[in-house]
């Protein structure tokens, strides 16, 4: 059981961390206007609305590799139920991915494409880990 916790949060972290690692890129690429004031809600709208669609791709590209990490790490270490505990981790990273959402708007597209590529890349994750 402890086992398969640890597994859960090594997950959890190492997903984060791939996901930090490919937004960073993305912000290297399309780096933040000088002057942005994140607590400025209208002014994050308005950067929102200007943002070029490949850096909202990117975030989508940072969160599907975070979710297929995430799942490889926590079936590498769990001991048991591996598949669950692979797609588990995947539906947190998709929770925070919506509290990430509803913190500034985002098209409906984003909502949509956001939501469902964590699930199906902890899947894939898992499974290629599990076909050997």
């Amino acid at each position: 059981m402890w086992k398969n916790i640890l597994a859960v949060l090594a997950g959890i972290v190492a997903g984060t961390v791939a996901i930090m690692i490919v937004e960073g890129f993305s912000h290297f690429l399309f780096p933040y206007p000088p002057g942005l004031d994140f607590a400025d809600k209208e002014a994050m709208t308005a950067y929102m609305g200007s943002v070029p669609i490949a850096a909202k791709w990117m975030v989508i590209l940072a969160w599907a590799t975070g979710s297929f990490v995430a799942a490889i790490v926590t079936t590498l270490i769990a001991k048991t139920r591996q598949q669950h505990l692979a797609l588990l981790v995947g539906a947190i990273l998709m929770v925070f991915g919506i509290l990430n959402m509803t913190s500034f708007p985002h098209p409906l597209w984003f909502w949509i494409v956001g939501i469902a590529v964590f699930i199906p890349f902890a899947w894939l994750g898992n499974f290629l880990l599990m076909r050997k």
